[in-house]
């Protein structure tokens, strides 16, 4: 990417250059197939943490939760520094990057006739808002929608969740310290779970947020690595295991991404050679009939 501009003359000559280099021009259709032992991939803060579970026994996450992977991901790769972030206030960075755009806010607003500037700027300075898009509250009052949409994540086969008690020999306070030697709590851990996760891609709104083919190779670069950077005692064996790839010719899709997706086919298996992972889980696509324009390809990750 280019430096960040100091007036608005440059911004809008930075824009306009980054406008022709960033021509991302086909449709992408994902599915990541994650697989989880002895994990709870995403808990609900309003059940005490349990696992996410709808009414038919169905585990599933929301698309909060991988787009928060990725943005690690990529930071670690970069060293660049997301938009999401819980670092700086999301309201420094604007007024930030409208300084640097040569439209510095006055009362805690960009002008009407200068949002652009300051938005191309944010575009400029953060990987995620060019892929994920955001929600530029004030000081420009103006929201992004990104190319890369991340659908909510659903388990392949009912969960069997158990809840264990365990005992930490920590003592919250000095008041507990009298009456009590440890504490007792619960966790949520799913033993085996296959999660899978639709993205899309749209290559009109790429051009909108500049989003290059360079931010699009770190994006599959990142998948990989979503896991290992983040990483916790209740994710600690989780794995992305295949990303399935539609490729389409025509920038608005040779089909619909529903159709492409129903294609996808997960099956698993003992694995008894392995003392660790003891499920081995096989990934195909139905290709009969596949519309022409759209190829398919199977990444293991």
């Amino acid at each position: 990417m280019t430096s960040a501009a100091t007036n608005k003359d440059e911004a809008t000559k930075m824009t306009s250059k980054e406008s022709k280099e960033s021509d991302f021009n086909r449709r992408v259709d994902l599915v990541l197939i994650t697989v989880a032992y002895n994990s709870n991939l995403q808990g609900s803060p309003d059940d005490d943490n349990a696992r996410r579970i709808d009414e038919d026994g169905y585990g599933y996450c929301t698309p909060q939760g991988p787009k928060y992977k990725h943005r690690r991901a990529i930071e670690v790769m970069t060293g660049k520094q997301m938009f999401i972030a819980g670092d700086v206030p999301l309201a420094v960075k604007m007024t930030e990057a409208s300084e640097r755009a040569g439209v510095a806010p006055e009362k805690n607003k960009v002008a009407k006739n200068s949002k652009q500037a300051a938005i191309d700027e944010v575009l400029s300075a953060y990987w995620d808002c060019r892929a994920f898009g955001a929600v530029l509250t004030n000081p420009i009052d103006r929201g992004v929608t990104g190319p890369i949409q991340v659908g909510w994540s659903r388990s392949h086969e009912k969960l069997s969740v158990e809840t264990v008690t365990i005992r930490c020999e920590a003592i919250r306070n000095e008041q507990d310290a009298k009456v009590k030697s440890n504490e007792l709590g619960s966790t949520s851990v799913v033993p085996f779970e296959v999660l899978i996760t639709p993205y899309s891609i749209c290559p009109q709104r790429a051009k909108q947020t500049h989003f290059t083919n360079e931010d699009y190779a770190l994006f599959l670069k990142s998948f990989s690595m979503m896991y290992q950077v983040t990483n916790a005692t209740g994710r600690a064996l989780v794995y992305a295991h295949t990303l399935v790839l539609f490729e389409h010719e025509s920038p608005l899709g040779n089909d619909q991404a529903c159709k492409l997706f129903e294609r996808v086919r997960v099956t698993h298996e003992d694995n008894p050679a392995s003392a660790v992972i003891h499920k081995k889980v096989n990934v195909a696509v139905d290709q009969t009939d596949l519309p022409k324009g759209i190829k398919v390809t199977i990444v293991q990750l």
